[in-house]
């Protein structure tokens, strides 16, 4: 499989063909969860949030995303960031599993 530092921002927006395995295709799902995989939770949460579609977990991921990038924001306004980020990886794992 392709590693992440060698997909292109060009190849991130959509499938692209995975030379190593010719039959198998990297998309931003596979993407998603390799950076699951591989405790990159900061990297799986920004990408997820800019999905489409993210069902019942949706504001749980976008409360994540918006602790990483503006924690201040929300300890302002009473929330904990890290409660909020620790939420979206959960919603994450709810929504896409574990494997």
């Amino acid at each position: 499989m392709q590693k992440l530092a060698d997909i292109s921002t060009f190849e991130l927006l959509g499938a692209v063909a995975n030379t190593q395995q010719p039959n198998a295709w990297v998309t931003k799902l596979s993407i998603l969860k390799e950076k699951m995989r591989e405790g990159d939770w900061r990297g799986a949460i920004s990408l997820a949030s800019k999905f489409g579609q993210l069902g019942p977990q949706r504001n749980a991921i976008l409360d994540a995303q918006g602790a990483y990038t503006n924690p201040r924001f929300y300890t302002q306004i009473e929330k904990d960031p890290d409660a909020l980020i620790e939420a979206g990886k959960r919603a994450l794992i709810e929504r896409y599993g574990s494997d």
